[in-house]
C-alpha cells in the first residue's frame, strides 16, 4: 500500500467511523445489541485506520511519517523528494 491509498482509506474510515459510533450510541434505547454492534465497528474503523496510515503513511523515499492533520504534500518535508502526482518530470 502507498501514502495515497493509506490516506484515502484514513479520510474514508475515521468519519465513518465516527458516524457508526454515533448512530449506535443513538439507537442505545431502541436495540441494545444493535447498538453495541454499531459501536464496536465504529471503534474498530477508526482504530483500524489510525493503525494502517501509522504503518503505510509515510514518504516512499526517507520513510519519515507525514503528518495526518495535514493535507497531502507535494514533498516530502525531511528529504525533499517530490511525491506523485507532484513528480517533476525527468525527460528532457
Amino acid at each position: 500500500m502507498n501514502y495515497k491509498q493509506s490516506r484515502f482509506i484514513f479520510n474514508i474510515c475515521v468519519p465513518g467511523g465516527v458516524l457508526l459510533a454515533c448512530l449506535g450510541f443513538d439507537l442505545a434505547d431502541s436495540s441494545e445489541t444493535l447498538s453495541m454492534i454499531l459501536c464496536v465497528i465504529g471503534l474498530a474503523a477508526i482504530l483500524g485506520s489510525i493503525f494502517q496510515a501509522f504503518l503505510f503513511y509515510k514518504c516512499p523515499k526517507c520513510g519519515k511519517r507525514f503528518d495526518t492533520r495535514a493535507q497531502l504534500p507535494s514533498y516530502c518535508p525531511f528529504c525533499g523528494q517530490y511525491l506523485e502526482p507532484y513528480a517533476q518530470s525527468t525527460r528532457k
